[in-house]
């Protein structure tokens, strides 16, 4: 994780897996994000050349967590805007 220059944090998830989506939850304290956003990095295979496009992540979010699948070779950047 880091911080951007706007003051949100910024993780980023990769799934190496060429096969398997994962199951992604990020627990954080209650109350600690205000709003939040999610870009999926992905492509039709994970050759050396291969071409990544972007798309909105869809996840589903309470107070205090965050859940979302992360397809198979892909990568995933979420932003929150801390409260």
């Amino acid at each position: 994780a880091s911080m951007d220059p706007a003051g949100g944090v910024v993780i980023t998830l990769v799934n190496p897996s060429p096969t398997n989506a994962a199951t992604v939850a990020l627990d954080l304290p209650e109350g600690a994000f205000v709003s939040g956003e999610a870009l999926l990095l992905s492509s039709a295979d994970f050759k050396p050349a291969s071409q990544f496009a972007a798309a909105e992540l869809p996840t589903e979010s309470s107070p205090s967590r965050i859940d979302f699948i992360l397809p198979k070779h892909s990568i995933a950047r979420v932003r929150l805007l801390l409260a």
